[in-house]
């Protein structure tokens, strides 16, 4: 697992707004037709804002897209096929929780780097839970259809590491036997575009004006920082 970990809960009460109950699909449910159908899906942006209200961020900023791929594994544009509840993390050898996580599990229009991932029908990417909430709270903010953009690399697999005083509760939580999981490379790296046509970042409370590929590692455009 990288040094780099860039997130930090700061939980409040009332800080995220409660979302719909409906039900997220399961990791690789989704069919060919039902993906059509919602393609072109977009959440309100002020849902997606409160839903991941009460993190804040501890990370090294860049400008562009180009910049942020320098550091990547990864780079993925695609639509979201599910999101299903994620792994825990315990302080080693107790049972002090110290993070919940989600899976969004994301089937891929275009993939700009990273030999396994180019070969990978769902893309399976780990997003902080700042609420502890069910995966189903989630689906105004990442509703199945929406567009996406993650900068992402291997997650951390649970294994003990020196100087780390955490372990997971589940490692293999959030996607179907044997499938790879991914994090963020920084919480610049991911994107989701609102009903407004803006382009909105969840994990750093911005918005920007924009499409996708404007932010994307062949844009130029200045990236949403907090």
């Amino acid at each position: 697992m990288r040094t780099r970990t860039f997130l930090v809960f700061a939980a409040a009460a009332g800080a995220c707004a409660l979302l719909s109950g409906c039900s997220t699909s399961s990791p690789g449910a989704s069919s060919d037709g039902d993906q059509t159908a919602r393609a072109t899906v977009t959440p309100d942006g002020d849902n997606v804002l409160a839903a991941f209200a009460g993190i804040s961020s501890d990370y090294d900023a860049v400008e562009t897209g180009p910049d942020l791929a320098e550091i990547s594994e990864a780079e993925v544009v695609g639509t979201i096929r599910s999101v299903s509840e994620g792994r825990v993390a315990a302080v080693v050898g107790t049972d002090d929780v110290l993070s919940h996580s989600i899976v969004v599990e994301i089937a891929p229009d275009q993939v700009f780097s990273g030999s396994e991932v180019q070969t990978l029908d769902s893309v399976y990417v780990e997003l902080n839970n700042p609420g502890d909430r069910n995966a189903s709270e989630y689906a105004d903010a990442l509703p199945l259809g929406a567009q996406v953009m993650a900068y992402i690399e291997p997650a951390w697999d649970g294994s003990a590491q020196t100087g780390v005083d955490q372990e997971l509760q589940n490692p293999d939580a959030g996607r179907p036997t044997g499938e790879p999981l991914y994090v963020l490379t920084s919480p610049q790296g991911f994107a989701i575009v609102a009903s407004s046509g803006d382009v909105v970042w969840p994990l750093l409370g911005a918005t920007l004006e924009g499409d996708l590929k404007d932010f994307s590692p062949d844009g130029s455009a200045l990236l949403a920082q907090r």
